[in-house]
This record gives structure tokens, C-alpha cells and sequence, in this order.
């Protein structure tokens, strides 16, 4: 899967979301990227994305545990984790089967 989200003043303005059916080629270096529109991407297995979904594991421990594959500013995207940390409170209020 493949989500976009643009954020204004902390809120989500934009979103788009596709899938594909597995194996999905869905890889960073596959991918274009356009830095002037997203500041960073991330990249991770299924498991990984499970954990978080599910808080077993929270985003910077993610980060602290290699399980992403990233690029962009990482500067910025630590100033905004706190963000990355709603989210992640968000995304584990949606009922999900494994």
C-alpha cells in the first residue's frame, strides 16, 4: 500500500491511499519521489506497520530499531514526531484483522 497525506496547521488535508494485490512492487527505490511536495518518505514491512497499528511499537522506536527505510529531511521529521506519535494514537483506534 501507498498513503499520501498532506497536513496544513497540523491537520490532514489531503489523502490518497492505493494498494495492490501482494507481491506489490511498492518500493522506494521504484518510486518517484518529489521533494518539493513531501518532506520525507518511509519505507517498512508489513510487520512493522502491524506493531505500530497496534502500539506494540511507537514510531521513533521504529526509527531507533532500523525497521524503516528512509529519506528527507530527518531533521525536520523528528521536530514533528509528536505528530507522527497522533497518528499512530489515530491509526490504532481503526479496527483492523491480521
Amino acid at each position: 500500500m501507498k498513503v499520501l497525506l498532506k497536513f496544513d496547521k497540523g491537520k490532514i488535508v489531503h489523502w490518497e491511499y492505493e494498494s495492490k494485490p501482494a507481491p506489490a512492487s511498492f518500493r522506494m527505490e521504484n518510486e518517484l519521489w518529489d521533494e518539493t511536495i513531501s518532506m520525507f518518505r518511509a519505507q517498512g514491512t508489513y510487520d512493522t506497520y502491524k506493531r505500530l497499528q497496534t502500539k506494540e511499537l511507537t514510531p521513533m522506536g521504529a526509527i531507533m530499531a532500523n525497521l524503516y527505510k528512509s529519506e528527507g529531511n530527518m531533521y525536520k521529521g523528528m521536530q514533528l514526531m509528536v505528530y507522527s506519535n497522533k497518528f499512530t494514537d489515530l491509526e490504532a483506534t481503526v479496527e483492523c484483522e491480521y
